[in-house]
């Protein structure tokens, strides 16, 4: 399912007060990422850097700091956003949204919530691109979503779009048993962690071959307990890590891809990264008569039960001073190895 972006996503602390700006480009940042390494199905709107610039919007410092609210703290600078916006656009093509194979004659066209487009001519552009989206759901039995925000209430959910038109004409003909009353309903994101939470996480881990695509799914499956199990928790980007001999580790252990114990592991680490483990965390110690931590310059070994049964594989894992977690590998109870991070 493709996710397209229009270009209100990526200022949305200028167009609506109560985003954060901070926790806005943190979650841009990790979309970038999912977008470079996760394999996710995302796109943008087509023409979508002449369309900022129509409106004055071009990703640059001296436009984007107005984003930034006055004597606040910000992490990110204006010269951060913009490169991180023209990232974003660079590595994803363009969504044509247009159905060509038919010329339509629109009726009464709704959208409900209404818009509350930047211009008349981006509320123009707006209802074009979903009338094509409402096209494409009955035409081809599609769901859609965007990203998109506008000026709203705080209170006010912007969480889909009910659309309704009607065809008045059209040519050639619609297909036998399709109604002129055309109706669908179009999912949109206007935080991207929300559309982390509605991906695959085990699909992901399923097809990670490097340690950034598995950071990708590991980071969803965080998202996806967090909101499921209404955790009071923000989980940044940064705060795992992948070891160099973890993705490794996995494979020998037969819980990568979709390999025998894939899911029990992949459960068993996003819950100790979410910091809920499903079973106890325990230090890991020098030596099996020894009661001293491991450590590592300023890290300290951890160690956690995967299954007791069989391979009785544990994960093991250190942590740095500000509570990052380092992955480090996946072993049997015999091993009583940890690799280096």
């Amino acid at each position: 399912m493709t996710a397209v972006i229009n270009f209100e996503y990526f200022i949305s602390p200028m167009l609506c007060q109560h985003v954060d700006l901070n926790d806005h480009v943190d979650s841009m940042r990790v979309l970038n990422e999912m977008i470079l390494h996760g394999g996710i199905d995302v796109m943008a709107e087509s023409s979508i850097m002449s369309k900022m610039i129509d409106e004055n919007y071009y990703p640059c410092d001296k436009v984007l700091n107005n984003m930034f609210p006055k004597g606040a703290a910000c992490v990110f600078s204006p010269q951060d956003v913009a490169k991180l916006i023209n990232k974003i656009i660079s590595n994803i093509q363009e969504f044509n949204s247009e159905v060509s194979a038919y010329e339509f004659d629109w009726g009464d066209f709704i959208i409900e919530p209404p818009l509350n487009p930047i211009s008349i001519k981006r509320g123009d552009d707006l209802s074009v691109f979903l009338k094509d989206l409402l096209v494409r759901s009955v035409l081809f039995n599609s769901e859609s979503t965007i990203f998109y925000n506008q000026a709203k209430n705080k209170s006010d959910k912007l969480d889909k779009f009910n659309l309704s038109g009607v065809v008045t004409e059209c040519f050639p003909s619609l297909p036998h048993g399709i109604s002129n009353n055309l109706t669908c309903s179009v999912h949109n994101i206007s935080d991207a962690r929300d559309y982390f939470y509605r991906l695959n996480a085990k699909d992901l881990y399923s097809r990670a071959n490097t340690n950034l695509a598995l950071k990708c799914s590991l980071y969803c499956g965080c998202i996806e307990i967090i909101k499921r199990n209404s955790l009071d928790l923000e989980l940044s980007w940064d705060a795992f890590k992948i070891g160099q001999d973890f993705l490794n580790s996995l494979v020998r252990n037969q819980a990568a891809y979709t390999q025998p114990y894939s899911s029990v592991v992949f459960e068993t680490i996003i819950y100790v990264l979410c910091r809920h483990p499903k079973n106890e965390v325990l230090p890991f110690r020098k030596s099996a008569k020894s009661q001293d931590q491991r450590t590592l310059g300023d890290l300290k070994a951890y160690r956690t039960h995967i299954t007791d049964a069989h391979q009785a594989l544990r994960l093991m894992f250190w942590v740095e001073p500000d509570k990052t977690i380092i992955l480090a590998n996946i072993g049997s109870k015999f091993e009583e190895s940890i690799s280096n991070p």
